[in-house]
């Protein structure tokens, strides 16, 4: 930072402006015609009262919700099943293997793994190259 520090002082000093006396009068002229900012009024604070009697509604509507929601719930009359005849299917042999899915998985994990290893390790080389 040094540096470039020192190229743009030396850049900034080989600069030279002119300022024209009529842009001098046009920035002189801004400038007057400018008001300072009015600070904008203060909203009223509302009273203390206000603010827990807002409280105490919110809390009395909550328990109204409360209440109508645990009148209104009866329980439900029970519902007649009907018995649905016993069916008889046909028992199928069946050949069952656990599958083995997993291997390929591990493989591709542990290719993985080493080809992070090996990017780690490039990259470690690279930043100890550099500096």
């Amino acid at each position: 930072m040094d540096e470039l520090a020192t190229r743009l002082r030396d850049d900034a000093a080989q600069i030279e402006a002119t300022v024209s006396d009529e842009l001098d009068r046009r920035l002189e002229a801004s400038l007057r015609a400018v008001e300072p900012v009015q600070p904008q009024r203060r909203r009223r604070k509302q009273p203390l009262w206000f603010w827990v009697a807002s409280s105490l509604s919110g809390v009395a509507a909550a328990a109204v919700v409360i209440v109508a929601i645990n009148v209104s719930r009866q329980e439900a009359p029970p519902v007649a099943v009907a018995e649905a005849p016993a069916l008889s299917l046909p028992v199928v042999p069946l050949d069952v293997r656990p599958a083995m899915l997993t291997t390929p998985l591990t493989d591709e994990l542990d290719k993985l793994q080493s080809d992070l290893k090996r990017a780690e390790q490039a990259i470690r080389e690279e930043v100890d190259r550099i500096y």
